[in-house]
């Protein structure tokens, strides 16, 4: 009988421990990668369903639903949160990819950055081009920035920590 009511006193402890911490979002100490992107105009945050694919990996052909006007910031990152902007600056696309947002990871103290060296690192399209991946870690965590094109034919800059 003893055992019955300390087991029922504890069951709704380990529910409670379990929903609180098994199921969290991890978040993201800092959010130094946001302020890359201080020049661009945030459009929205969301987890895409499908965000990866059968094979184990990232699928960035798919970005979340989003629209195009400049939202507040967050205030935390998380992990596996699709963050989406738009960038309506000066430089060309090709540059933000080669040399800009490389440069602006660096200064914010990421680590492992690998952007692409050339134009011949990214996929050129006939309309809305070019498309290219950076990678970099923060601490712990993999981050990446990735373009796709959106509608319209403006381009999306994605960021997204994968763990």
């Amino acid at each position: 009988m003893k055992g019955r009511i300390i087991t029922w006193l504890l069951f709704p402890c380990i529910i409670m421990a379990i929903t609180t911490t098994g199921c969290a979002k991890h978040s993201v100490n800092g959010d130094k990668a946001l302020a890359v992107f201080s020049d661009f105009s945030f459009a929205g945050s969301g987890v895409p369903h499908d965000f990866i694919a059968k094979d184990g990996q990232l699928d960035n052909t798919k970005v979340i639903a989003h629209g195009d006007a400049s939202l507040s910031l967050p205030k935390n990152t998380a992990v596996r949160t699709q963050y989406v902007f738009h960038y309506r600056g000066r430089l060309n696309r090709y540059d933000l990819g080669i040399s800009e947002l490389p440069t602006r990871l660096k200064q914010e103290g990421m680590q492992d950055v690998e952007a692409p060296r050339s134009a011949r690192d990214m996929m050129l399209l006939y309309i809305g081009g070019p498309l290219f991946r950076i990678t970099f870690r923060q601490g712990t965590h993999q981050g990446m920035i990735f373009t796709q094109i959106c509608r319209d034919f403006k381009t999306d800059y994605v960021l997204v920590y994968l763990n």
